[in-house]
């Protein structure tokens, strides 16, 4: 039996997932996937790294707080207010930080991904579960993407 998709519309037009798109070899790949309701796999390391945080060490720097709104408020006190993705296994937190992030970021416990390396990314839209979704809207070429500063604020300060 097949379900029908209960999530929104990809549109083509979305200004996230133009930008998310716009150095890729081809583009329309992506933009298939997420029609189809799948994530795509997006290089890093021209518009964006990924620093991959697991989700218990940002719960435990927030005081145990676990309901998405709490993960929200400690994520914007920090100054990362887009481009955090949750995948379906809801192990990590996948934030977007700036390119050359992951070149100088060493910090025990978590993991920086930089050129070379993939990510999947849910459609722009994709704000709840199931499945991979943004805990922050995905980022469009408005937005200054966040750097090692503002993810070692929100991990509790600690050094590279």
């Amino acid at each position: 039996m097949i379900y029908p998709s209960t999530r929104p519309t990809h549109r083509r037009t979305d200004p996230a997932g133009r930008w998310l798109v716009s150095r890729e070899v081809h583009p329309h790949l992506a933009h298939e996937d997420w029609e189809a309701g799948r994530t795509a796999s997006i290089r890093i390391g021209f518009r964006f790294d990924v620093i991959h945080l697991p989700t218990l060490l940002v719960e435990e720097t927030i005081q145990g707080i676990r309901d998405p709104a709490g993960v929200k408020d400690a994520f914007r006190k920090a100054g990362i207010t887009r481009g955090v993705i949750v995948p379906r296994r809801y192990d990590h937190y996948s934030v977007l930080v700036r390119p050359d992030t992951a070149r100088y970021w060493d910090v025990q416990g978590t993991e920086a991904v930089g050129a070379g390396g993939y990510l999947a990314v849910p459609a722009p839209g994709w704000r709840d579960a199931p499945g991979a979704h943004w805990l922050l809207h995905a980022p469009d070429e408005s937005v200054d993407l966040p750097g090692a500063e503002e993810v070692r604020a929100l991990i509790g300060g600690q050094p590279l």
